[in-house]
């Protein structure tokens, strides 16, 4: 064995791209739904909590997304929880990212005080 080789990377084409989001976005609503009501549910706002909660909803988003379409789905998942006491103070969060319109997707979810938007 040479290691002194390179190692030649796959190229993933769109041709054999695995899915498109929009053929595994209700499972991904499902779990952007779900896991943060499982997790939060009957609790009240505690700023000691929020670090546990926020990386227990991200944790399992992960681990839920990595199975969708039986782990096949072939994409990179990220996972952001942000949770913050409503109070007349502004909050400000900003993310950029680059990806192919017609593959890629994304599902945003926002609740204030139990209710979704």
């Amino acid at each position: 064995m040479n290691c002194d080789r390179p190692r030649k990377r796959r190229k993933i084409s769109m041709e054999n791209a695995a899915y498109e989001f929009h053929q595994i976005q209700d499972e991904v609503k499902k779990i952007a739904q779900e896991i943060p009501e499982k997790v939060l549910v009957g609790n009240s706002y505690h700023a000691a909590d929020v670090h546990q909660w926020t990386t227990e909803i991200s944790s399992q988003c992960l681990k839920e997304l990595k199975g969708v379409a039986n782990g096949s789905a072939g994409f990179k998942y990220i996972a952001n929880c942000t949770i913050l006491q409503k109070r007349n103070a502004g909050f400000h969060t900003n993310s950029s990212c680059f990806w192919d319109a017609e593959r890629d997707g994304e599902y945003r979810s926002v609740e204030s005080n139990g209710l979704r938007r």
